[in-house]
């Protein structure tokens, strides 16, 4: 009985430790969004995702060009552990409604990009926001 106590307290306290530490990052990535003029309209889909080693076919090989194209770095985090977070944001494109897509580690933003929503014949449909870091530096060398 004491075990089964003591087994449960301990499943408890790591659901609260990851609930915390995806709440840290909510913040971090909301501030991001801020401060990149993003206008978050509905609740964050969050999920610990791996990212794959190589960065090839459609998908994941068009985001990775798109990413490093605007500063943003995901070859870094190649097979590791990342939160995959999800807004519902005012911006559109044309008439089509777009989502904004952070791919973040620790207190560190990855990618930002958006998204047109599942039904929609756009393709690919992939917007990725410039990094306002790489200006940074560029004016520092």
């Amino acid at each position: 009985m004491r075990r089964s106590i003591l087994i449960l307290l301990l499943f408890a306290v790591i659901f609260i430790w990851n609930a915390s530490i995806f709440a840290s990052e909510k913040d971090l990535i909301l501030d991001e969004l801020k401060a990149l003029n993003i206008e978050v309209t509905g609740p964050v889909a969050q999920s610990e995702e791996e990212l794959p080693l190589e960065f090839n076919g459609p998908f994941w090989g068009l985001l990775n060009n798109m990413c490093r194209d605007s500063g943003w770095d995901l070859s870094t985090y190649a097979g590791k552990k990342v939160l995959y977070s999800n807004y519902t944001i005012k911006d559109k494109y044309g008439n089509e409604p777009l989502d904004v897509w952070i791919i973040s580690s620790g207190d560190k933003v990855i990618c930002i990009y958006k998204s047109v929503r599942e039904g929609s014949s756009l393709a690919p449909g992939l917007f990725v926001v410039h990094n306002p870091a790489k200006d940074k530096v560029k004016q520092s060398q």
